[in-house]
């Protein structure tokens, strides 16, 4: 059977239309998923910051405002990931248990920092300023901390995307800091000597010490 040639165009030009319509369906999909998966860090830092103004302000106990940021962090901080990169090579030696313990250790050190130099500052507030992707896929959210009658100080979350969810690896103080950089240097020399037990121990020392 013959097919005339204007059918046999008409059939390209609906073949056409069909490869456009789909790329542009992409297309959106793909801009909204990037933009959906850059307001997700943007957001955590938001309710985060959010968090610390507000047990800022509590006159509660020590412990009660620690429960409240602990809370927050877990749900923010990649705290596993961090402490992985802070103790270095010899995490892959590490027993399944030390991991968790240690990584647990830690997360109860960063929550009582936080809770001890985040109460009654007078005027305590952030300014969000914008997010960027790298190329390595991570999302930088830079923000300002502020307090009256003080300079600025430059806050760079660094988010990585683990298991389809967006959580602080590391923090850049004025935008060069990394806090991870300056605990692997801070611990390298008591996990080479004491190894994760030592570390576990002087951590736990300097928790109780923040209460």
């Amino acid at each position: 059977m013959k097919i005339s040639i204007n059918k046999k165009y008409s059939f390209f030009l609906i073949f056409k239309d069909k490869v456009k319509i789909n790329l542009t369906f992409f297309l959106i999909v793909f801009f909204f998923t990037e933009i959906h998966s850059s307001e997700i860090p943007k957001n955590k830092v938001s309710n985060f910051h959010d968090v610390l103004i507000k047990v800022n302000s509590l006159e509660k106990s020590f412990v009660d405002r620690l429960e409240i940021i602990k809370k927050e962090i877990n749900q923010t901080f990649n705290y596993k990931r961090m402490m992985q990169f802070i103790y270095g090579r010899k995490w892959n030696k590490l027993e399944s248990n030390q991991k968790d313990i240690i990584s647990e250790t830690f997360l109860n050190f960063i929550s009582a920092t936080y809770t001890k130099r985040f109460h009654m500052i007078d005027g305590l507030n952030f300014e969000y300023l914008e997010s960027k992707k790298t190329d390595d896929g991570m999302i930088l959210v830079n923000t300002n901390l502020l307090i009256p009658n003080e300079d600025s100080v430059k806050f760079k979350y660094v988010f990585i995307n683990e298991e389809d969810d967006w959580k602080i690896l590391d923090i850049l103080i004025n935008g060069t800091i990394s806090e991870i950089a300056t605990k692997k240097s801070e611990y390298s020399k008591i996990i080479k000597s004491e190894g994760v037990d030592g570390l576990i121990k002087k951590l736990s020392e300097k928790t109780n010490n923040l209460n």
